[in-house]
């Protein structure tokens, strides 16, 4: 019968009624994908996460100081954050995670790369490097360098992971480089002279770096509290890691 109907009616009819199912069954699996809640952060929802944190913790909301003490800050759980996140991955790159800050992050270059590209004296970028490796703290090294050899304003934020990283340590990483972003926004890098720059980076990592001892526990505490697992944090690099021997550091 139905056979019959599509023969003999109008074919602009029945393209349109094939369109109108399309349409009503991706609407349909787009609402059922958003009830899926996963409690493990990638990029996007690091992002979300993070971006809600600080910026609670910036406007002062309600009770804000109570919290801080504390020691916790209310964030969105899983299940509210995939009502909010994104599911067209293609169209939404340039506007999650890494992409929507003042400054764009590489995680996880190359050390040779990292030294290369960073502002930190080589002296102190050493001296950092034997301290980080000696106390086995903060498996990485977080530096805001130049985006290209041409430039001393066009400025990047560089990661360097040590292979003793983890997934949770990863979440801490992009805190410490929104900080960052934050701090160099607010020293308006972009219109400072090129005398100042080096001084100014210098303070920002050092505003960022106490920002970070002060407010990456309670933000540990935010997430793991919102049901979230930062275990199972998962965010893109460029795939180098920084490995060590008893005597020299070998680059990977």
């Amino acid at each position: 019968m139905v056979a019959n109907w599509l023969g003999s009616s109008d074919v602009r009819t029945a393209i349109g009624l094939y369109c109108l199912l399309t349409l009503l069954h991706l609407l349909t699996n787009h609402q059922a994908l958003k009830l899926v809640a996963l409690d493990w952060l990638n990029d996007g929802r690091l992002h979300l996460v993070v971006e809600e944190f600080l910026k609670y913790v910036q406007d002062g909301g309600r009770n804000i100081n109570e919290k801080l003490a504390k020691g916790s800050i209310d964030v969105s759980n899983p299940v509210e954050v995939s009502r909010k996140e994104s599911l067209f991955f293609l169209p939404k790159l340039k506007s999650t995670g890494k992409q929507t800050l003042n400054y764009p992050i590489r995680m996880g270059i190359s050390f040779n790369e990292f030294s290369d590209k960073t502002y930190m004296a080589q002296s102190l970028l050493r001296s950092n490097l034997m301290k980080k490796q000696n106390q086995r703290q903060d498996s990485y090294m977080l530096s805001v360098g130049r985006e290209n050899r041409r430039s001393d304003t066009k400025l990047s934020i560089l990661v360097s992971y040590f292979s003793t990283s983890n997934n949770s340590e990863k979440a801490k990483v992009y805190l410490h480089c929104c900080l960052i972003s934050r701090a160099l926004a607010s020293l308006k890098m972009d219109k400072c002279d090129a005398g100042e720059v080096g001084g100014n980076i210098q303070k920002a990592e050092l505003l960022a770096k106490t920002e970070l001892d002060a407010l990456w526990p309670i933000f540990e505490r935010s997430v793991t509290a919102a049901g979230w697992k930062l275990d199972k944090t998962e965010c893109f690099t460029e795939g180098y890691e920084l490995y060590f021997d008893d005597y020299n550091m070998s680059r990977d």
